[in-house]
């Protein structure tokens, strides 16, 4: 089995490929059992590399929505 870190840093990959099924779906392969062999140390990491992940998946939902409203008003200017 692979280790909660080693998991996190794909998902990361993943969140900068914009490859969001396999982003979804490591992200739905963790389990209980990644957690209960944690130390200290390697569950600190562990916590910052997911709050870096929220912060990432927070600025592509922004751009996104961002993308949507110039998009929205292109076609409104344009009468699309």
């Amino acid at each position: 089995m692979e280790d909660l870190k080693q998991l996190l840093l794909r998902c990361e990959v993943y969140l900068q490929q914009g490859d969001w099924d396999k982003l979804t779906e490591t992200l739905n392969g963790i389990g209980q059992e990644h957690f209960k062999k944690l130390d200290l140390q390697t569950a600190q990491e562990c916590l910052r590399i997911i709050e870096h992940l929220i912060a990432e998946g927070e600025r592509a939902r922004n751009k996104l929505a961002e993308s949507l409203v110039n998009l929205k008003r292109f076609k409104e200017g344009y009468g699309i």
